[in-house]
């Protein structure tokens, strides 16, 4: 028994395909284009869904239709500015750690630091030894690394 397809499933599965063809996705899984996809989404009418609107979302939250370095810039752009308003937060976090380890438990501070990141950013995971902060954006791996003299912040094409 064939099912049809409505109008926005078509749509859906269009810009699951688009991701997937992405020279920045390619290498991920349907399962995974579709998670990321919905939680982009997330916050959309589903009966105001077009493909203008799925094509601006693909754009914007996954940088299609840039070229890969007009993605880093943006990205790069984008941990500046969240490091400057969060960056005095994670070396706090770093500097108490130091001081309660023995006392205190890593996750709670694993929460507040997670709590501290915004939606465009996916948080992936904190580290206590070394103190790392790992996030991503747009096909990104971005890192924080904390220590007493500097934080080191890098970022890699996923």
């Amino acid at each position: 028994m064939e099912t049809t397809k409505t109008k926005k499933q078509v749509l859906v599965q269009d810009g699951i395909d688009k991701l997937l063809k992405s020279e920045l996705y390619k290498e991920k899984t349907k399962g995974w284009a579709l998670f990321q996809l919905s939680r982009a989404l997330s916050n959309v009418d589903y009966d105001e869904l077009t493909k203008e609107l799925i094509d601006e979302i693909l754009k914007g939250e996954f940088g299609l239709g840039h070229k890969k370095e007009d993605t880093l810039k943006e990205v790069q752009k984008a941990t500046n500015a969240f490091y400057k308003e969060k960056g005095n937060s994670f070396e706090y976090f770093y500097d108490r750690w130091q001081d309660e380890k023995h006392y205190e438990d890593f996750n709670d501070y694993k929460k507040a630091i997670k709590d501290l990141i915004p939606k465009e950013f996916t948080f992936k995971k904190v580290t206590e030894k070394p103190f790392r902060i790992t996030l991503e954006l747009k096909g990104f791996k971005i890192t924080f690394t904390i220590n007493s003299k500097a934080t080191r912040t890098t970022i890699k094409e996923l």
